[in-house]
């Protein structure tokens, strides 16, 4: 909401300037001052961030505007400042002015790779003299970007970067991951992750990671027998990559059909034998195929590769309670479950386990 926005930018104000933060007993208040003015510039970068986030393009100005004014050569923020002239509010002018500050100031701290970033946003793309190189350059910050977290951005980078390369293989995969990563931020952003991997595997048909990530894709999406579809001739190209069997088996066993995903998933676990999800996977495979005493196997190998797996300890406590019938290693398994969900602060599992052990 905006007015959350505008009380974040209140209480960043009345924060540094009433509340002692930086205080001078030492009488060195220049360099306190400086401190000070640093934070300010950096909360208000952030703030614009947030807006960007949500939408609120003229209250991103604002905030990155401040950022600028608390501190003249804060590089990022006149950076932000000339991306959001250019293509969101379409000032070319002002987005000129602003991108040329960022140039002088990353340049002068050293970084010149973002100087070179910020020129090219200033120069007409027909004027660009090495398009190769351009893309590199654009494919190398969205990197970056997605290294520290920040997808939109980074997505905004390699679009960039097929600006350049039209047909961009590295720029599409990993538009891809981003896009698969604001996914899990409950972004929505499944179906660009699709678009992108395709495109990627368009561009080069035997791209086995860009096989691997669109079938993950598809089953983000429920798409279960497209995954199955495009792993099974996946899986005929590379017999050992224990990713292809992983997913394809995932796919199987989320579509019902239990004793297919047992048997991919077994080939999984063979390539590769302490891979934690690859086990984990082939025990609920077991499970849902009421394999009960396979299933423990599978299990108990999942904590031996990681001993503070609590789904795994878990499911163990409830299969030899349920089904085993081993009442102290269920109370074993359920014990130490309960200890990991309450350190995971999962209050609601805690309680369900308490209730078991109770009855």
């Amino acid at each position: 909401r905006v007015q959350d926005f505008n009380i974040a930018d209140h209480w960043l104000n009345f924060a540094s300037d009433s509340l002692g933060r930086y205080q001078d007993p030492d009488g060195l208040g220049e360099k306190e001052e400086g401190e000070k003015l640093r934070c300010l510039a950096q909360s208000y970068y952030m703030l614009g961030h947030a807006c960007l986030e949500y939408g609120l393009n003229a209250m991103a100005r604002v905030a990155f505007k401040n950022a600028v004014r608390t501190r003249s050569d804060f590089a990022e923020a006149y950076y932000e400042l000339g991306v959001l002239h250019l293509k969101k509010l379409r000032n070319a002018k002002r987005a000129g002015k602003y991108l040329e500050q960022a140039e002088l100031h990353f340049a002068q701290q050293g970084d010149l790779q973002r100087a070179t970033l910020a020129r090219q946003l200033n120069t007409p793309k027909n004027e660009i003299e090495e398009n190769d190189k351009a893309a590199e350059d654009w494919l190398k910050e969205g990197l970056r970007l997605q290294k520290l977290g920040l997808y939109q951005w980074a997505v905004d980078a390699y679009k960039m970067a097929i600006a350049y390369q039209s047909n961009f293989l590295d720029a599409y995969y990993n538009m891809g991951v981003a896009y698969g990563c604001l996914e899990d931020l409950g972004r929505g952003k499944i179906t660009s992750a699709v678009g992108a991997f395709k495109q990627a595997i368009r561009l080069k048909p035997d791209f086995i990671h860009a096989h691997v990530a669109l079938g993950a894709a598809y089953i983000r999406q429920n798409e279960f027998e497209e995954a199955i579809r495009l792993l099974t001739g996946t899986a005929q190209r590379v017999p050992k990559n224990h990713h292809v069997f992983y997913y394809w088996g995932t796919a199987l066993r989320l579509s019902g059909r239990a004793d297919d995903a047992v048997s991919v998933l077994e080939k999984s676990v063979a390539l590769a034998p302490d891979s934690l999800q690859d086990r984990f996977s082939l025990g609920l495979a077991y499970l849902d195929a009421h394999q009960h005493e396979s299933a423990g196997e599978a299990l108990l190998e999942t904590v031996r590769i990681r001993p503070d797996f609590a789904d795994a300890h878990y499911l163990l406590g409830q299969l030899f309670h349920s089904h085993l019938e081993d009442r102290e290693r269920s109370v074993k398994h359920l014990k130490t479950a309960e200890k990991l969900y309450s350190k995971l602060k999962d209050h609601e599992k805690s309680a369900r386990i308490r209730q078991i052990l109770a009855s």
